[in-house]
């Protein structure tokens, strides 16, 4: 089972080290690692151009998260694609978990995993919730109602990301959850390791801090893939909320 690790980054300079290092250390090491440098006009490309192969570094002009994950995948040849903010961090056995879940799967299209919120405070990292992953049985309710996992725990098949058209370059769609709503209704086969295996990074430059805009972009993406899969008092009740 061959993967390969595409790593996004926008003016990341302060984390890409930590997150390629993690990538490193993992136990079932990965055959590419790509870090997909969005037009930064800090040294992110110097600071990742530093590490040995595997890692290897392409620059693009800037195309937001979708745009450059899409780039990343266009270049690489594995049968598995697995990708990586440049501000998280893994677990050690996070592809190892992910790659013998699938094996114990071989229907699945994709694997998800739980997530634990940390920041960064004088050197010190501290965490907070844990979010585990949600059981199989409920993952397309949960998918109805958020977004429920993110890229940087998901290990999935290059083909299926082909095949579905990749993430939405669309910097106001909330790339992932349209992404993860379109291989529902396609009828893609899921996969979890619902531990914790993904270290996601809580910091005042991330997307997540921006609610307004976030909530915009959540609101596009419920309308145009779940709305009309509603009916009745569901339907109903999400008009009058979204």
């Amino acid at each position: 089972m061959s993967i390969s690790v595409i790593i996004p980054a926008y003016n990341a300079e302060g984390f890409i080290k930590e997150t390629i290092e993690s990538v490193l250390r993992q136990t079932l090491p990965a055959d590419d690692i790509l870090v997909v440098d969005d037009g930064s006009t800090d040294s992110t490309a110097a600071v990742a151009s530093a590490f040995p192969p595997p890692v290897r570094v392409l620059t693009i002009p800037n195309s937001k998260l979708g745009g450059a994950r899409n780039f990343g995948v266009s270049q690489v040849s594995t049968e598995w694609v697995a990708f990586v903010d440049a501000d998280d961090l893994w677990k050690p056995n996070k592809l190892e978990r992910q790659l013998g879940e699938l094996a114990r799967n071989p229907a699945a299209n994709l694997c998800y995993t739980g997530r634990v919120k940390f920041t960064m405070k004088d050197g010190t990292m501290r965490f907070g919730s844990i979010i585990p992953g949600p059981p199989l049985a409920k993952i397309r309710d949960e998918l109805f109602k958020r977004g429920t996992f993110v890229p940087s725990s998901v290990v999935i098949r290059r083909s299926t990301l082909l095949e579905i058209g990749c993430f939405s370059p669309d910097p106001e769609v909330a790339e992932d959850w349209d992404l993860w709503l379109r291989l529902v209704h396609a009828g893609a086969q899921f996969a979890v390791c619902p531990e914790p295996l993904l270290l996601y990074r809580i910091h005042g430059a991330s997307i997540t801090s921006d609610g307004a805009r976030l909530l915009a972009k959540n609101t596009r993406a419920f309308r145009e893939h779940i709305l009309p899969h509603l009916s009745g008092l569901a339907r109903l009740l999400a008009i009058n909320r979204f």
